[in-house]
C-alpha cells in the first residue's frame, strides 16, 4: 500500500482503526461511569495525547529528519470509587472485628450480638455456652 497522507482523519482509521477504537471505548467507560454513579456530580474526562518523536541522520555533518515517530496514549479521569466508613473494634490479640449487622457501629447489640454474647470469639476460641445453659 501506498503511503497516505496523515490528517485527523486518517488518524482514527489507521491501523485497523486501533486508535479511534480505543477512544471510543474510553468515552464509553465515562459514560458507563457516570450511568453508574448518577449522584456522583464530578466531571469525568478523557484526554487524547498525541506524542511525536524525529528520528535523523546525519548529512555532511548536519542532523537532517529521516521520519516522525508517533503514537497516542489516553489518560482518563474519573472520580474515585469510595466505599462508606465501617466502624471495627480491634481485638486483644491482633487484627479488628466488624458487626455485619450494624456496619457503621461495631459494638451495636445485634441479632447475633447480644448481652449474654458480646464478643467476637478469637480464632482459638471455642463458643461457651451462655451462663446456665447447656
Amino acid at each position: 500500500m501506498a503511503l497516505e497522507k496523515f490528517t485527523l482523519e486518517t488518524l482514527v482509521t489507521m491501523d485497523g482503526g486501533r486508535i479511534g477504537n480505543q477512544l471510543l471505548k474510553a468515552i464509553q467507560r465515562l459514560e458507563a461511569d457516570c450511568r453508574d454513579r448518577p449522584a456522583e456530580v464530578k466531571k469525568r474526562a478523557v484526554a487524547m495525547i498525541f506524542e511525536m518523536q524525529p528520528t535523523y541522520v546525519m548529512d555532511g555533518g548536519r542532523p537532517t529528519l529521516d521520519t516522525i515517530e508517533f503514537g497516542v496514549r489516553w489518560q482518563e479521569k474519573i472520580p474515585p470509587r469510595r466505599t462508606r466508613i465501617y466502624s471495627a473494634r480491634p481485638l486483644a490479640r491482633g487484627g479488628m472485628a466488624y458487626n455485619d449487622e450494624s456496619p457503621d457501629d461495631a459494638d451495636q447489640m445485634t441479632l447475633g450480638r447480644t448481652p449474654d454474647r458480646p464478643k467476637v470469639l478469637e480464632d482459638d476460641e471455642e463458643e461457651k455456652p451462655a451462663r446456665g445453659k447447656a
